[in-house]
């Protein structure tokens, strides 16, 4: 247990919010049912294809915008200096990381990024919070002739890979909504840009982030989470920021 998350269990206690400190220790056993659930709904829909149908199946990979339209391709402005350099160390396996601090995640030459050795949780959390995979996506959009296909690459990579707990801690799932959204906005204007079933899979991530988010929120998350959420009913179901924040403040367990 972190040092934050002690500090909020002392501070449950000392204001007498004993259901927030309960809900907050019963956290790793709604994990874990959520993806006993979850393994049994996939599990059914191998065996049955009508278990599969519901609302994960209005899924496509339309690029909707969330606050603004996505930008057309040729709009874009020169790759700023500054987004040059952090991804061109990107590209030699260099992440800004926590607190900003740089941190060497794949060796020269080896093509995979390597976690293990990272000491600190805070940088494993903000590496899967995929804000590489944003700078990467505007500086795509901004010409930068390398990063779309570091980011498919890279991206696909985290997609498909095994990741560990921080990856599902509840700030940690909002901040990587907001990622995808980003990353969705800059890199699909460019040609060729992600394919349909690339963005396909991102969508999917965000929704599966979003009812995730919605068992686990607590703590710091919860100012977060509906933030989050507004945007993955906009980027994943398509509805208009507006529609999306009234459907939240009605449902705010039921994200999309």
């Amino acid at each position: 247990m972190r040092r934050e998350h002690t500090n909020y269990l002392m501070q449950c206690w000392k204001r007498r919010r004993f259901g927030d400190g309960v809900k907050f220790l019963g956290r790793p056993l709604r994990v874990a049912l959520y993806r006993l659930r979850r393994s049994a709904g996939r599990a059914g829909a191998a065996g049955d294809p009508a278990a599969g149908s519901g609302r994960g199946e209005a899924l496509d990979g339309r690029v909707h915008g969330v606050f603004a339209e996505p930008p057309r391709c040729g709009e874009a402005l020169p790759c700023d200096a500054r987004l040059r350099a952090e991804v061109e160390g990107q590209l030699r396996g260099v992440y800004r990381l926590a607190g900003g601090a740089y941190r060497q995640l794949m060796a020269a030459g080896a093509g995979e990024v390597s976690l293990s050795g990272l000491t600190d949780g805070e940088d494993v959390h903000c590496w899967h919070r995929l804000y590489w995979a944003v700078r990467y996506a505007r500086a795509a959009w901004a010409g930068h002739d390398r990063a779309l296909e570091a980011l498919r690459g890279q991206l696909t990579a985290w997609l498909d890979g095994r990741k560990s707990g921080e990856a599902d801690a509840a700030y940690t799932l909002a901040e990587r909504i907001c990622s995808i959204a980003e990353v969705l906005f800059w890199a699909s204007t460019r040609e060729p840009g992600l394919t349909e079933e690339f963005r396909l899979k991102l969508k999917q991530q965000a929704r599966r982030d979003a009812r995730l988010g919605s068992v686990l929120g607590s703590g710091r998350a919860i100012l977060n989470l509906p933030r989050a959420v507004v945007v993955v009913v906009v980027v994943v179901v398509g509805q208009p920021p507006e529609a999306a924040l009234a459907r939240q403040m009605r449902k705010p367990a039921s994200p999309c």
